[in-house]
């Protein structure tokens, strides 16, 4: 259930992004050649928007494990004793990469608050899009955790069909 919910989140999260992307790239464009108007400072918005869809997109890709890999050896030697390994090993290195990039962006948290960083134009608190690294990267360590773990104890994925 909270799987579900956080990824039901996560895909109204997309949308919304997408949508605040793609309005604000169209609308900078008509009033730029169409009206020979600048509206000033959009890419700070759109910068902020980019960090989220950007990070909640690598989420919800970790939680559908279509992620890119580079899954040679399955490719090569097929399932055998050997291949499983390796993926145990590529599992485990992955959990610890993803636990130290969440800790250095809770760095990164942590230095742009005590630093009250904000962008030079509309003054957004660099808080804002830094949060969404700090937000992906626990939501991609959950996701990898509970992928390993299930594969750990014999169960299939808790990815569930959706009939797309």
């Amino acid at each position: 259930m909270f799987i579900r919910t956080l990824v039901l989140i996560k895909k109204a999260a997309l949308i919304i992004c997408s949508l605040g992307v793609m309005l604000m790239v169209v609308a900078a464009f008509f009033a730029r050649y169409f009206f020979s108007y600048d509206l000033y400072g959009i890419e700070e918005f759109l910068m902020v928007v980019a960090f989220w869809l950007y990070f909640i997109g690598a989420a919800y890709g970790s939680y559908e494990k279509s992620h890119i890999e580079a899954d040679f050896v399955q490719s090569i030697f097929g399932d055998t004793p050997v291949t499983r390994v390796v993926g145990h090993l590529r599992d485990v290195i992955e959990l610890g990469v993803l636990v130290v990039l969440t800790y250095w962006s809770w760095l990164l948290i942590t230095f742009a608050y005590v630093r009250s960083s904000v962008t030079p134009g509309w003054r957004i608190p660099l808080l804002v899009p830094q949060s969404a690294i700090l937000v992906g990267f626990i939501l991609m360590t959950l996701h990898a955790a509970i992928h390993y773990w299930r594969k750990l104890s014999g169960k299939p994925s808790f990815i569930e069909p959706t009939g797309e």
